[in-house]
């Protein structure tokens, strides 16, 4: 509940003239740029990213990723696969709609499969190819007391990604996202 209504006004936060980009409606030019790719899960994590200190004055284009999960348990068909996709689509919406609205160039890539690893380490050498100097990111919960709970609910996801994707030449940053209780 707290969280959800943290994505909601961070989505609503203005970060002030003083960093509004041109080149909201194309990628940046210059090889000497980074290009961040940024695998979010919560609006939190594109408005924090934004907010950090180096991001917005290093990065000035970002491409959102995101997977879908199948439950091969509870499967129930190509209809259960496109509801997923489209509710993707929807969310990566918001996360461009939110860099441009900075200033930013802005795109989201998603894919749907099993594992988020997996699929995510594939989806990179394409990003990778397209945007030479990527730097990928991703969020990670940080809990001022851990429990049972936190730990089930907000996995190592971000951290085993980093460990895969750093591995076969892609750098990548897990940023802390503190939540206060």
């Amino acid at each position: 509940m707290h969280l959800r209504r943290l994505d909601d006004l961070l989505l609503n936060l203005s970060l002030g003239d003083d960093r509004r980009r041109p080149g909201a409606d194309g990628p940046a030019a210059g090889a000497d740029r980074g290009h961040p790719r940024v695998r979010v899960q919560r609006a939190r994590d594109a408005r924090l990213l934004l907010d950090h200190p180096v991001v917005p004055r290093t990065f000035r284009n970002f491409v959102f990723l995101s997977v879908g999960v199948i439950d091969t348990s509870r499967f129930k068909g190509a209809a259960e696969i496109e509801n997923l996709s489209e509710n993707l689509r929807g969310q990566l919406a918001n996360y461009v709609e939110f860099v441009k609205g900075h200033g930013y160039y802005g795109e989201a890539r998603y894919r749907v499969g099993t594992d988020v690893i997996e699929v995510l380490h594939g989806m990179a050498p394409d990003v990778a190819a397209d945007f030479p100097n990527v730097v990928f990111f991703a969020g990670q919960l940080v809990f001022p007391e851990e429990n049972f709970f936190n730990k089930l609910l907000h996995n190592q996801t971000a951290f085993l990604a980093q460990k895969k994707l750093v591995f076969s030449g892609h750098p990548m940053i897990v940023m802390p996202i503190r939540v206060l209780e």
